[in-house]
This record gives structure tokens, sequence and C-alpha cells, in this order.
């Protein structure tokens, strides 16, 4: 709903010395010339005036600019310190995730190589000397459908995660305990990978955040300015004479 509030003041300026003396020419070319004087005075003093344009601009094209890039609207429509504020958070969020996907990246590659390349757990020893007495078989190792081993991500997991395949690690000994340096230094490996994916995760979560919000911010700004003061200047001829009349205009 719009409610639009005018108050109108109207300032009679009458010429009162000789009036009736002026041809009609000389009326028609003062109010040419008091026009001009009027319309370069609204442009120079009254800044805070919000043209049509500009509103349409916040409705319309701000939106938009700043839920494809944050910040962007509102630096199109002169907001600039929110728009860098918007814009410096998605450059970081942006960095922050590509930094966190490339460091879980680079350690998962490391702990894929470590039982893989250096051969630090192998099936054929952790076959060999399993016993399901001690450690029950909970967890079965993901095959093809021709029953060899298939190395996803579930079983790079259960092999550092689950004690009945500690067998496997090739510094493990009857005996032994059942968390060995090299099974910890695997799981530690694993686990820092985890958490820089999680890291990366939550960046692209407040990246979708950020957008969201700055098009909201984008949406009321658009409110705000639509709601300011707006002081408009014309002339209306009354009696082939000139008259000021000042106009203010609230909406929301």
């Amino acid at each position: 709903m719009r409610v639009h509030y005018g108050i109108m003041l109207i300032l009679f300026v009458v010429i009162t010395a000789g009036a009736a003396d002026f041809p009609q020419s000389d009326t028609w070319e003062r109010q040419i010339e008091l026009r001009s004087i009027m319309f370069a005075s609204n442009i120079d003093t009254n800044s805070d005036i919000v043209p049509a344009g500009q509103v349409q601009k916040a409705s319309g094209l701000s939106i938009l600019f700043s839920t494809a890039v944050p910040g962007a609207g509102q630096l199109y429509t002169g907001s600039w310190i929110k728009g860098i504020v918007f814009l410096a958070a998605e450059v970081a969020l942006w960095t922050g995730s590509s930094k966190w996907n490339t460091e879980g990246q680079d350690l998962e590659d490391q702990f894929h190589d470590y039982v893989d390349i250096d051969n630090h757990w192998n099936y054929d020893k952790w076959h060999e000397n399993y016993n399901s007495g001690t450690d029950p078989s909970t967890h079965h190792l993901p095959r093809d459908e021709n029953g060899d081993i298939v190395k996803t991500q579930q079983y790079y997991e259960m092999i550092g995660k689950y004690n009945q395949f500690k067998q496997g690690w090739s510094d493990w000994t009857a005996g032994g305990p059942d968390l060995t340096p090299r099974r910890d230094h695997y799981e530690t490996m694993r686990y820092n990978s985890n958490r820089a994916f999680i890291k990366a995760s939550y960046c692209t979560m407040a990246i979708l955040g950020n957008h969201l919000i700055s098009a909201l911010d984008a949406v009321l700004t658009y409110k705000r300015i639509n709601a300011r003061a707006r002081m408009n200047m014309a002339f209306t001829p009354v009696i082939n004479e000139p008259v000021i009349c000042t106009g203010l205009a609230l909406s929301w």
C-alpha cells in the first residue's frame, strides 16, 4: 500500500510594479527565465532529492546485481560502505573455500598414497592374520560384482577406523597395541583432510548466506529510498504570471 501525503506551500510572487505595462510576450519570457533559474537551483542545491529513475534502479538492477555479486547492487545505488563490506566478505569466503578444499584434497591424496603406494596397509596381511574370535567382523570392505575390493571412501575409512582391520598395518605385530604409529599417522591425515573439507563447506554455506543477505539488503535499501522525502519544485502559470509551488511528498 502506498500512502502519499502532500503538503503544498504556495507562495505567490506577484509582480506589482507595472504588470499591466508589459506586453504578453514579455510575461512568458519572464516565466521561461524563472523556470530556468529554479531548475538549475534544484539540481545544485537539493542533493537529497530521489529521482524516479533512482528508485527504479534500486528496485530492479540493484537487487539483481546484489543477488549475482553481493555488494554490487549496494555500490550501484551509492551505498559504498555496505557494498565494500559485502564484496570483501564474498572474496574472503571464496578464498577460504578454495584454500580449504585444496588442503583437504592434498591430505586425501597423501593418506591414499600412504596405503596404496607406500603399502602401509595390506589386504593380504590382514586376511592372513585376522582372527574373528578376538576381533568380531562388524564391517565389510566394499567389493564389486566380481568380489574384488573396491577402494572407495568407505574403504579408506574402515581400514583406519575399526580395530578389526588392524592386522593389515605394516607395523602391526601380534600382542602389540591396536593403534600402531603408522595407523595413528594415517588417521591423523584422514582427520585433518575431513576437517579441511568441513571448513570449505562452511565457507560455501556462508557464500550462499552472503548472497541472500545482500539481496535482502538491496530490497530494504529500495524501501528506504522510496520512503525518503522528495522535494519538487514546479511552476504553475496563474493569470499569465509565474507562481512558485514547493511540494513535499512522503511515501513508503
